[in-house]
């Protein structure tokens, strides 16, 4: 967030700093020169103040005050190559008269000269460290550089002049979240007032960014009355409401919205979560058939009908919505993934299968049809197709780590052997899918399970671990982990992994059914709720 200060408010500023006090009607009369002129520019009279200080530094021309205080009357009368003209001839004159070196500064920094402007706001700290308003400005310039430990060490020393400006303490508070220091930020939020709703709104994103929802969320309702758009304050503050984990309170705000005529599709959307989260089921359902029939064309709502569907298990309601949708959105692949588990789920397997084929010749460049494609096929013991299918995709996309473990599953449940080529290609491909995504759990277990059938026990003990440290509640980890230590001759290890696995048998668990199909699928469509809308 780049600040620029206007020229004439900083000079009024830095003259409040110079002589406080309340303006007076000038009376020259009674005044010397530089009184004079300080006067007038307290009435904001720039041009008789410039008059009064350039007839007297006529006769005065070295007399640093008023040359100082010339450049401030021409910076407010915006002429401000005039004005650093000034500061600089005090500076000839003494270059340790810091109040015109920091007023150069302030200058250049607002004319874009970022560099120049630094480098004189830390020579005046050399000349009077404790100067607020050089921390100021550094701290801004170390905000803009992303530099936030420096920037706090600089409002640190100029807190005054920070909880002044909103959209400082705004930087402040975004530096000190995102260093850690929550309690400073809360602190700093007071400094904003109530009736800033822009600021407000502003800080409410900046707490929503750093997870500090239930926060986000007063500060959303702070901006709401004032802000240009009061639908996205409320919007997003029933959308941090949410996150906090207040569902009922997230209800309530969607209510009021709805009471005031925004009728959309994504508060309705947004409502079917919080209403699910809240264990009302029927009010889930019906918000997001509401939001299908205000946006018939966004495919996000009938997907998450149909995710909320499966979970519940109402697969011909689930089937009926991604036929409508489908209807409305022909080409959509993600309604064809979400109808064939689907009908998956209801024993329709070749329909199934071609609603997975569908998907994956809409969206040839992604991987998750192709995915569903392989498991289905596996659920129907066609492993010959699937291979065939994932690893030609595995060659055509090498970075996704989904497709080579199942392209090993493939190759494994088909029967291949350890020692056989089928079994050298389930290895590289299990191999390949832990080297894309080293937390994923699967595919570790299946490499270490091969690797301890072909006899390499110190590599197979080794991805097992890490499969364990992933997930300690994974069985099958964990029992191939005991049968590894078996191996090795450790039998206080694998005792205590066999402690942990109990009786179960994890060697004769099929890691992929339609359950974990449900599973892929969900994740690859529906997501949770996002951060704050800006």
């Amino acid at each position: 967030m780049k600040q620029k200060t206007n020229p004439p408010t900083v000079a009024m500023l830095l003259l409040a700093v110079l002589s406080p006090g309340c303006a007076k009607a000038a009376d020259c009369a009674t005044l010397g020169p530089y009184e004079c002129a300080l006067s007038y520019l307290k009435q904001m009279n720039t041009s008789s103040a410039i008059d009064v200080l350039r007839q007297h530094l006529k006769e005065e021309p070295s007399d640093l005050r008023s040359l100082n205080l010339l450049g401030i009357a021409l910076t407010a009368a915006h002429d401000v190559p005039a004005a650093n003209r000034e500061f600089e001839a005090a500076l000839r004159a003494d270059p340790s008269f810091y109040p015109a070196l920091k007023n150069l500064a302030v200058n250049e920094f607002n004319s874009g000269q970022t560099s120049a402007a630094k480098t004189h706001f830390e020579q005046v700290l050399g000349l009077e460290p404790d100067d607020e308003i050089s921390h100021l400005f550094l701290g801004n310039i170390a905000t803009a550089q992303g530099q936030c430990v420096v920037a706090l060490e600089h409002y640190s020393k100029s807190r005054n002049q920070v909880a002044r400006d909103p959209s400082v303490v705004l930087r402040y508070i975004q530096c000190s979240l995102e260093q850690g220091h929550r309690d400073a930020a809360m602190n700093m939020l007071q400094a904003l007032p109530e009736s800033d709703a822009k600021s407000n709104f502003d800080a409410a994103l900046l707490l929503g960014r750093a997870g500090e929802f239930g926060e986000a969320a007063h500060y959303f309702e702070l901006s709401r009355h004032g802000y240009p758009d009061p639908y996205t304050a409320g919007y997003d503050q029933m959308l941090m409401t949410l996150k906090a984990g207040d569902y009922a309170g997230a209800i309530s705000i969607a209510n009021q919205l709805l009471r005031q005529g925004y009728r959309k599709s994504e508060l309705y959307n947004l409502l079917s979560e919080a209403y699910l989260r809240n264990d009302q089921i029927k009010e889930a359902y019906d918000s997001l058939r509401t939001a299908t029939q205000i946006a018939p064309e966004d495919e996000d709502n009938y997907v998450d009908l149909a995710s909320l569907c499966l979970d519940h298990e109402n697969f011909d309601l689930g089937i009926e919505i991604t036929d409508i949708g489908i209807r409305h959105i022909p080409n959509s692949e993600r309604l064809y993934l979400q109808r064939g588990v689907l009908r998956a789920e209801k024993g329709q397997t070749k329909e199934s299968e071609q609603d997975f084929l569908t998907a994956s010749k809409l969206a040839p460049d992604k991987s998750l049809p192709y995915v569903a494609l392989g498991i289905a096929w596996m659920e129907m013991d066609q492993f010959q197709k699937s291979i065939q299918l994932l690893r030609g995709k595995a060659r055509s996309n090498p970075t996704d780590f989904m497709i080579p473990y199942l392209y090993g599953e493939a190759l494994v449940r088909s029967g291949a052997l350890p020692e056989s080529r089928g079994g050298e290609e389930a290895l590289e491909a299990f191999t390949a899918s832990v080297r894309l995504n080293p937390n994923f759990v699967h595919a570790r277990t299946e490499l270490g399970k091969l690797l301890l059938k072909r006899g390499k026990v110190s590599e197979a003990i080794e991805q097992l671990q890490k499969a364990v440290s992933l997930d300690p509640k994974d069985v099958a980890a964990a029992f191939q982990l005991a049968q590894a230590y078996r191996v090795k001759g450790d039998s206080a290890h694998a005792q205590e992994m066999i402690a942990r696995v109990g009786k179960i048998h994890a060697e004769e668990r099929t890691p992929l059914t339609n359950k974990d199909l449900i599973r892929i699928i969900k994740e690859g469509t529906v997501t949770e709720p996002g951060s704050p809308t800006p």
